[in-house]
């Protein structure tokens, strides 16, 4: 309702009263069943952009600080490209990002609900100067808009044409990119749920619009799909768990003449093999929020869709082996966000019913069951990964069990995250690689404050000279870019 008023209202302000709010709020409301119409197709390809738009606002502040966390670990590091390519484009360092971002969510946002005032001061002086105030102007200009300029800001996602109309009835607000608002000397967060979720899923994004990654690789897709790949294997190494890798794996079909072609990263041996397909994807506004079957297709076939195909020909050529002929499996395609589709089954059945015919074309049959191959969430597949190497679940068993609650009516979910989630119970904790990650950041609070403390005592108008001087910054930081 709030883009929509900002994108038409060309001619400036406009007086509403609280009965036009609602008039206008009911009106917007009531075009629900043209963007989600139920006895139009599928009942759960059309209702899923209206679920995953609800339960973007409403995850766990904890999954977001875990995010936050994961993602220090992938991009943070000593000559890392992530960071260099973040400074140099945003003006500030990414572990200032993530510092920052982790220190509002856990001490501001975490407990607050609605609207919350950010206290400019209260925040330069508990982090500051261990986090320069450089860093902070340049963390809350990035995500940070003014009243004045929601008009702007708001036409610049305008959707285009007539082609995503029904999808944006259920897209993310735009807000996510600017969950903070500068009123005057005030900072408002603009609600705490938002600005949790926004922050923990906005560098692969920020990442993504840096041009200029180098001749050798297309661009942070390339680099990050490496680094989620190469997570995964830490986790397996970390947590003592047998596996074989792709390299491996494609040693034993050349010693026995299989002939190339694709194989998954990563496969755990056991009574059922289960394979691991890294894809280090997020589904976009357009996944997110249509049911169009050819529209999901076209977005999901070079990505999502690739990781199905991925899974069946490397079951195909690993039952060319000798010790693997007779063998069952399991895939797993571990995206790094949820797309909201549970298993393979799912796409042959609401997004491309052509896939099973292209297997059976190229391999003579369907390798595996397309219920077999499943979609979860890096989160979720620490956790298994964790719970495993403990002994406390029997992976394969997890997974066959997922597979046969997705069978029942009573069983079926959108996502594989809520049965793994359901089965796993208090076995789901924090993998160590993450914990341990998580500990050196609080270390970092826990010593800055206390010294920071000390550092300003009795220099209380040196603060407010500071503050000024952050908002004096800050105002010209985003004058000069609507500009």
């Amino acid at each position: 309702m709030l883009k929509m008023s900002m994108q038409e209202n060309a001619k400036g302000t406009r007086e509403m009263t609280d009965r036009d709010f609602g008039r206008l709020a009911n009106s917007i409301y009531r075009l629900q069943h043209l963007a989600c119409p139920l006895d139009s197709g599928k009942i759960q390809l059309m209702m899923r952009p209206m679920v995953l738009q609800q339960a973007w606002y409403q995850g766990s502040v904890m999954l977001d600080v875990k995010a936050l966390t994961r993602q220090m670990l992938w991009f943070v590091k000593p000559d890392s490209i992530y960071c260099s390519k973040f400074q140099e484009a945003y003006g500030f360092t990414l572990e200032h990002y993530y510092l920052l971002s982790l220190y509002l969510i856990v001490g501001v946002a975490s407990e607050a609900k609605g609207v919350v005032g950010l206290n400019l001061f209260d925040l330069i002086a508990k982090v500051g100067p261990s986090i320069p105030l450089s860093a902070i102007v340049g963390y809350l200009t990035l995500l940070t808009v003014k009243p004045e300029g929601l008009r702007a800001f708001f036409v610049e996602h305008t959707v285009p044409g007539e082609l995503y109309q029904q999808s944006e009835y259920f897209q993310t607000t735009p807000l996510r990119k600017k969950p903070l608002l500068l009123n005057n000397e005030e900072i408002y967060i603009l609600h705490p749920n938002l600005f949790s979720r926004s922050v923990s899923m906005l560098v692969p994004e920020l990442l993504k619009a840096i041009k200029d990654w180098g001749p050798e690789r297309s661009g942070f897709k390339n680099y990050f799909g490496l680094e989620m790949e190469h997570y995964i294997r830490n986790l397996l190494l970390s947590s003592n768990i047998d596996f074989v890798d792709e390299n491996q794996l494609n040693g034993l079909c050349r010693t026995e003449s299989v002939a190339a072609g694709k194989m998954a990263d990563y496969l755990i041996p056991g009574e059922v093999n289960v394979l691991f397909e890294s894809k280090a994807i997020e589904p976009g506004d357009i996944v997110s929020s249509a049911f169009d079957p050819k529209l999901l297709r076209d977005h999901l076939k070079s990505s999502f869709i690739k990781g199905i195909e991925q899974c069946q020909e490397s079951v195909h050529r690993l039952r060319q082996l000798k010790s693997f002929k007779d063998a069952a499996f399991f895939g797993v395609v571990v995206t790094h966000e949820d797309f909201w589709f549970a298993s393979a089954a799912d796409i042959v059945e609401f997004v491309d019913p052509e896939l099973e015919a292209r297997m059976v074309t190229k391999f003579g049959a369907v390798p595996v069951p397309f219920q077999n191959i499943l979609f979860i969430t890096i989160d979720m597949v620490e956790g298994l990964i964790d719970a495993f190497s403990r002994k406390e679940i029997n992976l394969p068993e997890v997974l066959a069990e997922c597979i046969e609650a997705m069978k029942l009516p009573e069983g079926k979910r959108f996502t594989m995250s809520h049965l793994v989630s359901e089965k796993m119970g208090d076995k789901f904790r924090g993998h160590p690689l993450l914990m341990t990650k998580a500990e050196e950041w609080l270390g970092f609070f826990q010593e800055s404050l206390d010294a920071n403390a000390k550092l300003w005592g009795g220099r209380v108008q040196e603060l407010f000279a500071l503050r000024h001087k952050a908002l004096q910054l800050l105002h010209l930081n985003l004058v000069s870019k609507r500009q």
